[in-house]
């Protein structure tokens, strides 16, 4: 269940309660130093800080995660200065990114690795380490690309369009040439502001037009054309995708 308050935190329920409440046994059982945190502040920290603190308004009307949840199977051990936890990861890290990006229009703590703390040396859920490793950014798998064709279809759905990836998309996406990674939430960002700038402007564009979608502040350039299928209904066909600042195209731009 979401709790906002001074951070935003998902207090664990259900399967995933009971899942966790046994890892932590094996915890306690092996480590004679672990004291377990208590069933009631067993949790996922999904937003704090100042970053939290500046969208929180947003999150008045904050929506249950609608997705499965699981844990990784191996139980790790974090330390910094004198504190020490042991605690699990989340499988579905991405599946929280775009959670927060589709609900706040941002992700507030970007690097944060969503965990479960199972115990730590004084059984105080503020004794925990809070950071407890870098979070390394996970390949777009299919799966995640079809969340985000949902999304935009959902979108673009209100103006006649549906929106498609090449198989050449999902490759490009995950091409070491973008240098830094592009993420599912900046795909999501992407179309919300395409939507939002010229949800209008392009089903009035011509069939077969060559056009170039361009985010400004995050240099995400993605080329599209637009096509009737055998129906008469109009396609945004999404073919690559580029990280690349200053990109340079004769076809026409459309800046988000």
């Amino acid at each position: 269940m979401l709790e906002k308050g001074d951070i935003l935190k998902w207090n664990l329920e259900g399967p995933i309660l009971k899942k966790v409440k046994l890892l932590r046994d094996r915890v306690l059982n092996k480590n004679e130093d672990a004291v377990g945190i208590p069933d009631g502040d067993l949790h996922i920290t999904l937003a704090a800080g100042p970053n939290w603190s500046k969208v929180k308004r947003e999150a008045r009307d904050m929506p249950e995660p609608d997705f499965k949840m699981n844990v990784e199977p191996s139980i790790k051990v974090a330390e910094e200065g004198p504190k020490k936890s042991w605690y699990v990861k989340l499988k579905n890290q991405n599946d929280w990114k775009n959670f927060l990006y589709n609900m706040l229009g941002k992700v507030p703590n970007p690097d944060r690795v969503y965990h479960i703390s199972l115990a730590n040396l004084t059984g105080n859920k503020r004794d925990s380490v809070a950071i407890v490793e870098e979070y390394i950014t996970e390949d777009i798998t299919k799966s995640d690309l079809d969340q985000v064709e949902k999304y935009a279809d959902r979108l673009f759905s209100a103006v006649g369009i549906d929106v498609e990836f090449t198989r050449h998309f999902l490759d490009r996406v995950n091409d070491e040439r973008n240098e830094k990674p592009i993420t599912t939430a900046e795909l999501i960002g992407l179309f919300k502001r395409t939507y939002k700038k010229h949800g209008k402007k392009i089903p009035k564009i011509n069939p077969d037009t060559q056009a170039v979608v361009k985010d400004m502040k995050k240099d995400i350039n993605m080329p599209f054309v637009i096509n009737i299928d055998k129906n008469g209904m109009l396609n945004l066909v999404a073919k690559t995708i580029i990280r690349k600042k200053n990109f340079k195209t004769t076809s026409m731009e459309l800046p988000v």
